[in-house]
């Protein structure tokens, strides 16, 4: 347009032609701008679902973030009960006696009845003091 009026002597019906054009793609511009900022069949206009994606953008961050350390938390416990491990775990399976070593029922019976009889013989032995003091 500005080339055309630079000339001594515009031809106006170019001068008109580019005006209209101008005006038109004016149009479009301010339709395309109200496009962008105005929210049209209920999908919101590009402004707030921009918004919306840098929201949810830097909530993907924080998420990720927060994965990442809970990945590294459950990678230290593992590490951690994997080290505790050894000291739970047998080195060598013990190996079962041929004979059971406890109970011993004939090694008790005898010390029972060792017991048994030391306790009669003391009883015995107080009882027959007492008749001989007794009688004398």
């Amino acid at each position: 347009m500005q080339q055309l009026l630079d000339n001594a002597q515009p031809n106006q019906a170019r001068v008109s032609g580019v005006e209209g054009d101008i005006a038109r793609l004016e149009e479009l511009i301010a339709e395309l701008r109200g496009q962008m900022t105005q929210s049209n069949s209920g999908a919101g206009s590009l402004a707030q679902v921009t918004s919306q994606l840098r929201m949810a953008e830097v909530d993907l961050e924080t998420r990720t973030l927060m994965m990442q350390e809970a990945l590294q938390s459950l990678e230290a416990a593992r590490t951690e009960a994997n080290r505790q491990v050894r000291y739970l775990s047998l080195g060598v399976n013990p190996v079962p006696p041929d004979e059971p070593t406890y109970p011993r029922a004939f090694e008790n019976t005898i010390l029972a009845f060792l017991i048994f009889s030391g306790i009669y013989l003391m009883i015995s032995i107080t009882a027959s003091i007492l008749r001989e003091q007794v009688t004398s």
